[in-house]
């Protein structure tokens, strides 16, 4: 994958996490940092890298219908 793709990966991520994170150093801090347990305890970082960015937001978007990380 290309940087540019994954930047564009990674923005959009940013952009869906920022609303609960409060803002959006803390959302490239929880990108960078925290491991996600339901996908395989990896962070978002690592899962973009290796072309997992769907599964991400998929897992986002459960998060703001309610659903629990």
């Amino acid at each position: 994958m290309s940087s540019d793709f994954l930047e564009l990966e990674a923005k959009d991520i940013i952009e869906r996490a920022q609303p609960w994170t409060g803002s959006e150093s803390a959302a490239w801090a929880w990108y960078r940092s925290t491991e996600i347990p339901s996908l395989g305890n990896l962070t978002a970082e690592d899962l973009v890298a290796n072309g997992r960015g769907d599964e991400v937001r998929a897992y986002l978007d459960h998060l703001k219908s309610g659903g629990y990380s």
